[in-house]
C-alpha cells in the first residue's frame, strides 16, 4: 500500500492572483483598523478624562470643560497617547496603492507620532516643562499644534483624494467613496 501525496496544481498566474488579493484584504483591514482608532480616539479619551474628573476632582482644573480639547486629555488619561501612537505606527507601515499613498501615510503617521511625544500647553498641564524631550511648553504647544493641523491636512487628503482612487465602478465603490469623502 503506498500513499501517495496528492498536490493541487497552480501555475505562476494563480499564485500571483491569490496574492494579489490577499495583500488587498490585508489593506483594506489596515485601513479599516485606522480609520476605526480614529473615530474612537476622541470618545475613549473624553471617556476617560470624565473618570479621572469624577474619582480625582483635585487634578481636573477649573477650566478644563470650558476650554476641552483632545489634545488636553494628554495630561489625564493613557488614551490619547495610546490610541494615536498605534494609529500612527499603522499609518507609517501602511503600504499603499501606489507611491502617493504610502508617501502620504508616512508623513501622516510621523506627525501623528509628534502630536503624542510634543504635548500642548494647556491649564491641565501641571509643569513647564513637558514631553518626551522635555520642552519648555510654549515650544511644545508650537510644534504640537503645528504637527497636528499637518496631521489632519494628510488625513483629509487621503480620505478626500486617494481613498476614492480606483479603476473599478461598482456601486460598493461609489459608496466607500461618499463615506470617505464625509
Amino acid at each position: 500500500m503506498s500513499e501517495e501525496k496528492i498536490t493541487p496544481s497552480c501555475n505562476s498566474e494563480d499564485v500571483k492572483a491569490i496574492t494579489k488579493r490577499c495583500a488587498e484584504s490585508w489593506m483594506k483591514r489596515i485601513r479599516n483598523f485606522a480609520g476605526f482608532l480614529g473615530m474612537i480616539l476622541p470618545w475613549i479619551a473624553l471617556v476617560g478624562a470624565a473618570f479621572v474628573a469624577h474619582a480625582q476632582p483635585a487634578k481636573i482644573p477649573d477650566d478644563f470643560w470650558a476650554t476641552l480639547s483632545i489634545s488636553a486629555t494628554y495630561y489625564l488619561t493613557p488614551a490619547l497617547a495610546g490610541i494615536l501612537t498605534t494609529a500612527a505606527v499603522v499609518l507609517m507601515c501602511y503600504k499603499g496603492y501606489d507611491w502617493r499613498d504610502e508617501l502620504v501615510t508616512t508623513i501622516s503617521g510621523i506627525f501623528g507620532l509628534m502630536i503624542v511625544i510634543f504635548p500642548c500647553g494647556c491649564s491641565a498641564a501641571d509643569s513647564k516643562i513637558v514631553g518626551f524631550f522635555q520642552l519648555p511648553i510654549a515650544v511644545s504647544n508650537i510644534i504640537h499644534l503645528t504637527s497636528a493641523v499637518i496631521f489632519f491636512i494628510l488625513l483629509a487628503i487621503n480620505s478626500l483624494f486617494l481613498f476614492t482612487l480606483g479603476e473599478s465602478d461598482t456601486k460598493q465603490k461609489r459608496i466607500r467613496n461618499i463615506i470617505y469623502r464625509v
